[in-house]
């Protein structure tokens, strides 16, 4: 897996397991891509940690109350943005793996977290060959974007004999998040295809420890094609960052089918909304009104709102109300007194009904 995929991977927010044998750089490379981005690095060895070393060790606080002493690692982390480093997961024991779930998933002890934009990267050597090794419980792995490390030796030639040069990293813009909302309506169009992909939890348990597709890894799949969009990653990255997230089989079906829609650029359709015309697929018209929607909710100016409810009227007035609705209930949820944004009352009538029940027609009257 290529190096561009992690350091996009880690600087979406979401947890990056990387997963290979012994003595191949892990550790090294974290601390290097830390460096860089100008983050420290608090490092947690958990073949050699207890549960107490993960959420700090109890006592009793002045109302007589069981509370916990925060470690360390974790003050640091609270005073600033940083990389926490889980090194040797699959050599966690399975009690020392649950109390890691809440700090992977929420950055939190009890009610304290850690810096908003704190990274966390883990390293692990496969369970096969792990001195102790276990294979991650199904709700942890299941919360990390996976990647296999890979040696690449030309790299580790010219490292070794000049010094391994600082990392060039893809650094994702602030703006990057604009990019997913199109990615979101994609995969819900998919999904609509393929619900049976929503969950499906590896019936081999030793697969249950890898990348596998649930609700919380589409969220992260989203995320990561919009992160790849915003540096204008390439195709082999793009298909890595969606791997590592649902896994193989669903990865690369997913990327297939989201080439193969042979959509309208949602951008053009906003320039020019007399030219849509409403996909004849249902999966094609969600995807389409999807991206239409969040482009615009990205970008919103009165233009682009106007533009929007354009088409979703066109597609409401050629039978495709019930698709339009998720779509024209985003772009409806945007609107409020002081926007600025003119009110499409034409265009909004298919949808009264339902922006009623839903509670937001009487904040955009």
């Amino acid at each position: 897996m290529s190096r561009d995929s992690i350091y996009i991977a880690a600087q979406s927010g979401w947890p990056v397991l990387m997963m290979a044998g012994p003595g191949v750089g892990k550790s090294m490379w974290t601390y290097a891509f830390g460096d860089t981005m100008g983050m420290p690095v608090e490092t947690l060895l958990l073949s050699t940690c207890d549960p107490s070393d993960v959420t700090g060790l109890p006592f009793i606080n002045k109302d007589d109350q069981k509370s916990l002493a925060k470690p360390t690692w974790f003050r640091n982390l609270q005073e600033k943005r940083g990389l926490l480093f889980l090194d040797e997961l699959s050599c966690a024991a399975p009690a020392v793996q649950a109390p890691a779930l809440r700090v992977v998933n929420e950055l939190a002890i009890e009610d304290e977290k850690m810096h908003p934009d704190t990274m966390v990267i883990a390293a692990a050597n496969p369970a096969d060959i792990a001195a102790g090794g276990w294979d991650l419980a199904p709700p942890l792995a299941n919360r990390f974007w996976h990647a296999t490390w890979e040696l690449n030796h030309i790299e580790w030639v010219e490292g070794f004999l000049q010094g391994f040069p600082a990392p060039k990293i893809p650094v994702l813009p602030k703006n990057w998040k604009s990019y997913v909302g199109e990615k979101r309506a994609l995969i819900a169009g998919f999904i609509r295809s393929r619900n049976e992909l929503l969950y499906k939890l590896p019936e081999v348990e030793s697969d249950q420890g890898g990348a596998w597709p649930s609700p919380r890894t589409w969220d992260m799949c989203a995320d990561m094609l919009g992160a790849a969009q915003s540096v204008g990653a390439g195709a082999d990255v793009v298909a890595e960052l969606a791997t590592g997230s649902i896994g193989t089989g669903p990865g690369f079906e997913v990327i297939t089918y989201i080439e193969n829609l042979d959509l309208p650029d949602p951008e053009e359709l906003l320039r020019h909304p007399d030219s849509f015309t409403l996909p004849a697929r249902g999966d094609q018209q969600y995807a389409v009104l999807g991206s239409v929607a969040s482009r615009a909710i990205a970008d919103l100016t009165d233009k682009n709102w106007l533009a929007a409810w354009k088409i979703m009227n066109i597609a409401a007035e050629e039978g495709a109300v019930d698709v339009a609705t998720g779509a024209a209930r985003d772009l409806a949820a945007e609107w409020s007194g002081g926007s600025g944004l003119t009110m499409p009352k034409r265009e909004l009538q298919p949808f009264v009904d339902v922006l009623k029940e839903s509670g937001i027609l009487e904040s955009v009257r």
